[in-house]
Formats: structure tokens, sequence, C-alpha cells
């Protein structure tokens, strides 16, 4: 049996709850967390592609907030211009404005984004709540994303 140096700066790295537990400063999780938000939302905005496995069991976890993400057996690639609606999307969620939600639900798909836009509006508000507080305000990594203002 061989070692690399590879093989053994992997056993250093450990899961999402031993990181969680074992990461004393908020720098180290929000350099973890900067890395996956990058690495999903980056990749899809810059190159068009998205990881579509993104569990916790596909990470890595260095002691500093590096991470090593796992298995890329399901990437899929989106055509330029779903990208940019995509995009308008996230930006017209984050400003609640519902014409343009509305406008760019059309552009990537959805037959009539008038039926049941509430129920809709509290999926979308949800699913994009991390980047709904400004920097420095509301959630901290260091204790949970309070999801319930998200669900009205």
């Amino acid at each position: 049996m061989w070692t690399t140096r590879a093989d053994l700066h992997l056993a250093r790295r450990r899961g999402l709850d031993a990181f969680l537990d074992t990461a004393a400063y908020a720098a180290e999780r929000v350099r973890a967390a900067r890395a996956l938000y990058e690495f999903y939302v980056g990749t899809l905005y810059r190159h068009g592609l998205f990881n579509a496995d993104p569990h916790p069991g596909n990470l890595l976890f260095a002691p500093d907030g590096h991470v090593t993400i796992l298995d890329h057996g399901c990437v899929r690639e989106f055509a330029p211009d779903l990208v940019v609606w995509l995009a308008r999307l996230s930006r017209a969620v984050r400003a609640d404005d519902v014409r343009d939600m509305q406008a760019a639900l059309v552009a990537v798909g959805v037959t009539d984004p008038t039926r049941d836009f509430d129920l809709t509006r509290s999926i979308l508000r949800g699913f994009y709540a991390p980047l709904l507080e400004p920097a420095g305000t509301g959630w901290s990594p260091t204790r949970p994303f309070p999801w319930g203002k998200w669900r009205s």
C-alpha cells in the first residue's frame, strides 16, 4: 500500500458536523461558506455549470475552513441565456420585485407564474434566504439561520 502526500492531506479533512463542532472561530466557518457559495453559485454564473449533488457527504473540511468537494458525477450545464435569467430571478427575489420575479419565471419555463404566486414567492424567498440579509446583520455562521421569518 502506498500513501502519497495528497492522501495525508485529505486525511486531515473531515465532515461537516466535525468541522462545525471544532471550528472555534467564525473566520473558518465564513471561509468554508464562501468557498461553497463560490463553487455552487459561482460556477453556475461564470461557467453555466451546476453540481447537483451538494449534500454534506460530498464535502470535506480542513480545520482552517478550506473545502474539498467530492463526487462530480451529477453536473448539469445550462445555456448562457438561462443562466442570465437565473441571475435575474435571484436579483428579483432579493429585491422582492414581484413583476421581475414573474418575468424571470416565465423566461426559465414556468407557464403561469401568477398561479399560486404567494406560495412560489415564499418558496423562492426561503431558498434565497441566506442572501436576503445584508452582510453583517441577521444570520451568523455561529448560530442557526432564522428560517421562520422567510416563510411568510
